[in-house]
């Protein structure tokens, strides 16, 4: 069985952090490592957060004040043992039960360097059609390709966050670059690294809807 670093940032997150953190542990699977880090929140983020560090072994909590967002999250995601890293934001996100069992089980099956899969958009506690529904469920990109779409904006999505990683080559990646967690330019470095992106067109993150 695989091992999971779910790395989520918590800074002022309370409204949506006992949902986000609940879904991620309740995960079907189990092998994770859960990295919390705060950066000074003013809310009760950092109080719920010791909370479940305090009865979940799986959960470690970082605590830095006014650090840079790429300081704080290079250092996190240096020190994560697992063979590979979901970035999760706890503001407006939380997982399918089944997430990361079926993520894991695709990014084995294909041997992809990262995998992205679709949202649901949630309104007022409802769901919101899914337009990219009606799409082929499984697309594999070589790095052509990758970048090609990439540029496009439609189907590649240009941010850190939902995606599975192969923990070596975002590893690689911050030693190499010394990056800054500026997404875009972020993951245009770390494209370049990518031999095999998997596309899952199935929903298995919910997202509220910003207004």
């Amino acid at each position: 069985m695989c091992k999971v670093s779910v790395i989520i940032p918590i800074y002022n997150s309370d409204r949506n952090l006992n949902k986000c953190l609940n879904s991620v542990r309740n995960q079907t699977h189990e092998d994770l490592e859960i990295i919390l880090f705060d950066n000074g929140s003013t809310d009760n983020s950092k109080q719920i957060a010791k909370g479940y560090a305090r009865f979940d072994k799986r959960v470690s909590l970082f605590n830095t004040n006014n650090l840079e967002m790429h300081e704080v999250i290079n250092y996190v995601t240096d020190n994560s043992t697992g063979e590979y890293i979901l970035y999760v934001d706890s503001k407006n996100t939380w997982l399918d039960k089944n997430a990361i069992k079926i993520m894991i089980e695709k990014a084995e099956q294909f041997n992809s360097d990262i995998m992205q899969v679709d949202y649901h958009q949630v309104e007022n506690n409802s769901l919101l059609h899914n337009n990219r529904s009606n799409r082929e469920e499984e697309l594999i990109l070589d790095n052509k390709h990758l970048i090609e779409e990439l540029n496009k904006g439609d189907i590649v999505r240009n941010n850190i966050w939902g995606k599975l990683y192969k923990t070596d080559l975002i590893k690689e990646m911050l030693v190499t670059n010394k990056m800054k967690v500026e997404e875009s330019r972020w993951m245009t470095k770390l494209i370049n690294q990518v031999k095999k992106y998997l596309i899952l067109h199935k929903p298995m993150i919910y997202q509220i809807k910003e207004s």
